[in-house]
């Protein structure tokens, strides 16, 4: 089958019926062949290569998140989370070879960044609702409220990060996407 439609792809390259890739889609598998090749596509300021300061300000807190999700992802490998993380890959190359395909990338930053949230928040809320523990032993009472402290100060902490985001996309969106300039 997959011979076939190989012979299918070259007959409809041959008989004009599907048209050759273009200077754009060379330039993501290597970012140099516009400037080389096609110096009027490198010169459009959306096919650039993304500076770190677009993706910190995209993304903001998921630049943490994202490398939370990997880790959750790698350490319970479902088809699922096989499949997350190569989009999440295959989309941070391909945002960093054209600007435009932040788009890309955001939807994958998403998902990964909420995997690293829900986990997270996860292992620490059932730090939270452990119940306490019947025998008195000031060694053992100490750990556990010591526990619940740290599991209270990383669930409000990721809460305010996340309100701050909430901030951070509502501004974004009104001011800095919305004007015409």
């Amino acid at each position: 089958t997959v011979s076939g439609l190989a012979l299918v792809t070259i007959i409809m390259n041959i008989t004009g019926y599907r048209t050759p890739w273009t200077g754009r889609f060379y330039t993501l598998l290597d970012p140099t062949y516009a400037k080389e090749h096609i110096p009027i596509i490198a010169s459009v300021s959306e096919h650039q290569p993304t500076t770190w300061s677009s993706f910190f300000f995209d993304l903001h807190i998921l630049v943490l998140l994202i490398p939370a999700g990997f880790y959750f992802c790698f350490k319970k490998l479902t088809d699922a989370n096989i499949f997350i993380i190569l989009y999440c890959i295959s989309s941070v190359y391909f945002a960093g070879v054209m600007v435009r395909l932040m788009l890309v990338l955001a939807p994958a930053a998403c998902v990964m960044g909420a995997i690293g949230v829900s986990s997270t928040l996860k292992t620490y809320i059932a730090i939270m609702k452990k119940p306490p523990v019947a025998k008195k032993s000031s060694k053992n009472d100490t750990t556990l409220s010591s526990e619940r402290e740290i599991a209270s100060v990383m669930v409000l902490g990721i809460t305010a990060l996340l309100c701050f985001y909430v901030f951070h996309c509502t501004w974004v969106t009104g001011e800095a996407y919305s004007s015409p300039s």
